[in-house]
């Protein structure tokens, strides 16, 4: 059985071709999400949806321990403890003693301000799953009002007096997608 070592959240991966080394680009801990809008109307309607975000995980099997196929679960929750999304994995330690795994959410949503959770599962029996790793991601949303000054080429709503954003929970191989 795979052996969880780390996973972490990130805006983008990057695997040397020639060295096989990989670079975290944009590790996630924190995102800021501002909201510009015109002067006297209403910030949009959430949830908005935002960036990609992608989870690494690297895995490793005992030298003498026989290689298998593998799956991962990786789960989304809003501040709310909300499912989101839910991305399922196999891979491969037949041949190798470590595998990374690189699993991708497009276009996360955020409904709410507060600490979004990504959980990532192992199988633990007949249609159950363990938690190996909790990843947080603090989300902060802000509304501005937008400069009218600069010429925009897409209409905003205009805002009304900007609120405090809610706090909310924060919320890695080849690339999966979010299946909802």
């Amino acid at each position: 059985m795979a052996q969880h070592v780390w996973s972490v959240l990130c805006r983008e991966p990057i695997i040397d071709r020639a060295t096989n080394n990989l670079s975290l680009v944009g590790v996630l801990e924190e995102v800021q999400v501002e909201i510009a809008c015109s002067k006297g109307t209403e910030p949009p309607e959430l949830p908005v949806t935002t960036m990609t975000i992608h989870v690494v995980s690297y895995w490793v099997r005992a030298l003498r321990e026989k290689g298998a196929v593998e799956s991962l679960r990786a789960r989304i929750h809003s501040p709310a403890r909300k499912l989101l999304g839910t991305i399922v994995h196999q891979f491969s330690m037949v041949d190798h003693a470590r595998a990374r795994n690189v699993l991708t959410a497009r276009a996360l949503p955020l409904a709410d301000a507060g600490r979004y959770t990504v959980e990532v599962q192992q199988p633990a029996g007949k249609a159950r799953w363990r938690t190996v790793a909790r990843l947080p991601l603090d989300v902060t949303i802000s509304t501005r009002e937008r400069d009218t000054e600069t010429p925009n080429p897409s209409p905003a709503p205009a805002c009304r007096s900007p609120t405090p954003p809610t706090t909310r929970p924060r919320t890695p191989g080849r690339r999966a997608q979010v299946a909802r």
